[in-house]
């Protein structure tokens, strides 16, 4: 489950999936007989999703409304930087 999600359209996903399958070689590694379970992570729905191949997962709106906001926000910034920086020059020169 975890190596078809390393190959996951979303870099969180992929990201969750490499670090879980790596604390499992780690385990192999060291020996580890017995372990608590694990904590929530948060990917519980994608996980199951992909047990299922894929089928049925629906992003909420807030995961959707979340990404949109992380991919705009960096072009925000530099939009309104440049734009500063222009005024800038210009009430510069104008004096």
């Amino acid at each position: 489950m975890y190596e078809k999600l390393q190959s996951h359209s979303k870099a969180e996903v992929r990201k969750q999936a490499r670090q879980f399958m790596l604390s499992f070689q780690a385990i192999v590694m060291l020996n580890v007989r017995d372990t608590s379970s694990p904590k929530e992570t948060g990917f519980e729905d994608y996980f199951k999703a992909f047990v299922n191949n894929g089928a049925g997962y629906i992003p909420s709106v807030e995961e959707t409304n979340e990404s949109v906001l992380k991919e705009v926000f960096p072009y925000l910034i530099f939009l309104l930087s440049l734009i500063f920086i222009i005024i800038f020059v210009v009430i510069k020169r104008s004096f």
